[in-house]
C-alpha cells in the first residue's frame, strides 16, 4: 500500500516482501501487480485483514492519507495474536511484553493521527490489551497533542521517553520519537528476559535485536543510495544499534560505511 501510495515502480515493491507468512507467492505477485490500493484491499479478502481494511478504506478515501489503512493492519494483527495466546501461566510473561508492545503501538498511531490532522475517530482503530490509553482516552488525547505528551510523561514508560518527548515538542517530528519507541520496547523486553531468563521473554528480545539488525542494514543501504553522508546515516541508524547493543558501539571514527 506504501509503494501504491508513493508511485514506487512494482519491482522495488516487490524487492521489499519478505517472503514468509500466511501470504504465499501467488498471492504476493498479485498484490505486487495491484494497480490502486482499493485492488489490494480487495485481494486481502479472506484474510485476518479483510473486516479492518475494508472498514478503513472509506476514511482513506475521505482523507486521502494511509493512516486508517495501516492502523486497521496493526489492529488485526495484534488482535488476531492476543486471541491466540490463551491465559496460561507458560504465556503470562510474553502477554506482559505484547501488552507494553500495544502500548507504543496505540501511541504511535495516535500521534500519526494528530499529525496528519485527519478527521479521523481514533477509537476506531484503537487496539485492545495495552494499559497507556484508555479507548475513550485516546479518542480527547489525539486532539491535544500537549495533553497526550504529559499522559505520556507521566506513565510508566516517562522516564524512558523524556528526552524523545522533549524533541517531539521541540521539533513537532515523530521520526525521533518513533525511534525512541522502538528502543525502550527492546530494552523492556530485555529486562523482561533477565527477570524471567525461563519464559519465552530471552527468545523474544533475541529476535526484536536481530529484526532491529536486519531493518538497520537494509535502512544503511538505501542511505547510501540515496547519498545520504556519514553523518547523516550514523544519527537515523547507528544511534539504534549502539544503544540496543553495546558490543557493536564503536566510536565514529571506527565506524567503516565503504
Amino acid at each position: 500500500m506504501r509503494g501504491i501510495y508513493s508511485t514506487t515502480p512494482q519491482q522495488k515493491i516487490a524487492d521489499d516482501f519478505i517472503r514468509a507468512g500466511e501470504l504465499n507467492e501467488p498471492v504476493l505477485e498479485r498484490l505486487t501487480e495491484a494497480a490502486s490500493i482499493e485492488e489490494v484491499v480487495e485481494l486481502l479478502e479472506d484474510t485476518m485483514f479483510e473486516e479492518g481494511l475494508r472498514d478503513a478504506y472509506s476514511d482513506f478515501e475521505d482523507t486521502g492519507v494511509l493512516v486508517p489503512l495501516e492502523n486497521a493492519v496493526d489492529r488485526a494483527y495484534y488482535e488476531n495474536l492476543r486471541g491466540d495466546l490463551g491465559g496460561s501461566e507458560s504465556t503470562a510473561q510474553y502477554r506482559e511484553f505484547l501488552d507494553a508492545e500495544i502500548d507504543f503501538r496505540n501511541l504511535r498511531n495516535a500521534l500519526r493521527l494528530a499529525q496528519s490532522g485527519a478527521d479521523i475517530d481514533p477509537a476506531a482503530y484503537y487496539i485492545q490489551g495495552g494499559s497507556l490509553f484508555s479507548e475513550a482516552q485516546l479518542a480527547a488525547l489525539v486532539q491535544d497533542r500537549d495533553e497526550l505528551v504529559s499522559v505520556i510523561r507521566e506513565s510508566k514508560y516517562g522516564v524512558e521517553l523524556s528526552q524523545a518527548l522533549d524533541e517531539l515538542e521541540a521539533a513537532d517530528s515523530l521520526i525521533q520519537f518513533e525511534r525512541a519507541l522502538d528502543i525502550v520496547l527492546l530494552s523492556y523486553s530485555d529486562t523482561l528476559g533477565t527477570v524471567y531468563p525461563l519464559s519465552i521473554t530471552p527468545v523474544v528480545s533475541y529476535i526484536l535485536a536481530k529484526e532491529r539488525e536486519v531493518e538497520n542494514i537494509r535502512a544503511i543501504g538505501r542511505a547510501r543510495e540515496a547519498g545520504l553522508s556519514e553523518s547523516e546515516i550514523e544519527t537515523e541508524v547507528i544511534a539504534i544499534w549502539a544503544r540496543r547493543l553495546p558490543s557493536l558501539e564503536a566510536p565514529s571514527s571506527q565506524l567503516d560505511f565503504d
